[in-house]
């Protein structure tokens, strides 16, 4: 026998989310995310993450509403930085 089930959750109102692509995890696992900070200047931010929905993360610390986040390509800044080191 077999069964086919929808499940809709609830929604967050009015949650801060952002590309799973522009979420990085650093050595120690933990989530951020490159800021633009400027003309060709992007700056590393720690977040604290939530729920994910499709492509998009819930963001539920280290961001405010407006904050400009490198999504696709933010791996590049990732490699770039760890070579300058």
């Amino acid at each position: 026998m077999y069964v086919v089930a929808n499940v809709k959750a609830g929604a967050i109102a009015n949650a801060l989310t952002v590309p799973a692509s522009a979420v990085l995890r650093d050595a120690e696992n933990q989530p951020f995310v490159y800021m633009f900070a400027g003309k060709d200047q992007f700056a590393r931010r720690a977040i604290t993450t939530g729920e994910m929905s499709g492509d998009q993360v819930q963001v539920i610390s280290g961001l405010q509403s407006g904050d400009r986040v490198v999504g696709d390509g933010s791996i590049f800044l990732q490699f770039a930085n760890s070579l300058q080191r």
